[in-house]
């Protein structure tokens, strides 16, 4: 479907919603592609977690884009260019800062504004697997499933999805065929636990970025994994005999959304690793 359709079947549920402007479809449209495959246009990621003491850290991300003339073009909106460089958990940040390669600060969209365009990319993608005659009614119903999805806290989100899931998995064609499309299941799965953050940067600047943001978070060096993993024998037999080291885990769930990823860990000076290991789905390497 061309941009001109999607926004035209888009305008119908959201004539009566005042919280998201009309100008801003083009742009939600647009991030759709840019959110599914982040590798596409994300050159390099490289995360930095710096270990301030047993309670908390500091996570900096820098982000490596490229935008093309047409995304430039295609994400502008009356607040700049709103540029989707990652997603992050539904949860408050604290010490959020997010600045160029310039070391200037770069804003970012509210909650409503962001919400509305994560909601529309989402959208955008559904309109390319579902039939051009699909009734308005029926069409209607998946925008407002879709929206609890995307802006709903995770346990309500994880429930709005868990229903949709459910019908599309017995005899409902048009959510079975959401559902089963791989850009529409990558942007609900990303979308049912986090939010999408979109930097506004202006039209003027360089098609390639250095975009970098930082924020604090909790984190404990105590005794990590599953309950099976601390009650296994060895686990036990280490602790007793090794009383002053502890195993933690430091995730990095964003590491896939860039053509190319780079990991980093600070340490204090009081803190000694005895050994490291990299985890990538199930397998495991030191």
């Amino acid at each position: 479907m061309s941009s001109a359709g999607r926004s035209g079947k888009l305008c119908t549920p959201m004539s009566g919603d005042t919280s998201f402007p009309e100008s801003n479809l083009a742009a939600g449209i647009a991030s759709a592609e840019l959110i599914a495959n982040p590798a596409s246009w994300i050159n390099r990621r490289v995360e930095t977690v710096e270990l301030l003491s047993q309670e908390q850290t500091r996570r900096r991300v820098s982000i490596d884009v490229t935008l093309s003339d047409g995304h430039i073009e295609e994400l502008t909106t009356p607040e700049g260019v709103v540029v989707p460089i990652s997603v992050l958990t539904k949860e408050p940040r604290r010490n959020f800062d997010l600045r160029d390669e310039s070391g200037s600060a770069v804003p970012v969209l509210g909650k409503e504004s962001n919400a509305g365009l994560a909601h529309i990319a989402v959208m955008s993608a559904v309109l390319d697997v579902l039939p051009d005659d699909v009734p308005s009614e029926a069409f209607e119903l998946v925008w407002s499933d879709l929206r609890q999805v995307v802006s709903s806290p995770p346990e309500a989100a994880d429930e709005a999805l868990g229903v949709f899931v459910g019908r599309a998995e017995t005899d409902d064609t048009l959510r079975s065929a959401i559902w089963g499309d791989a850009t529409c299941r990558s942007l609900l799965d990303a979308l049912r636990s986090n939010y999408v953050l979109f930097a506004v940067v202006p039209p003027e600047g360089p098609r390639r970025r250095i975009l970098k943001y930082g924020y604090s978070e909790d984190f404990d060096l105590g005794i990590s994994g599953t309950l099976r993993e601390r009650l296994a024998p060895w686990m036990l037999g280490q602790r007793l005999s090794r009383p002053d080291r502890s195993r933690f885990r430091i995730l990095y769930p964003g590491a896939w959304r860039a053509a190319s990823f780079h990991a980093e860990i600070v340490i204090p000076e009081d803190l000694r690793i005895e050994a490291a290991f990299f985890m990538t789905s199930q397998r495991m390497k030191r």
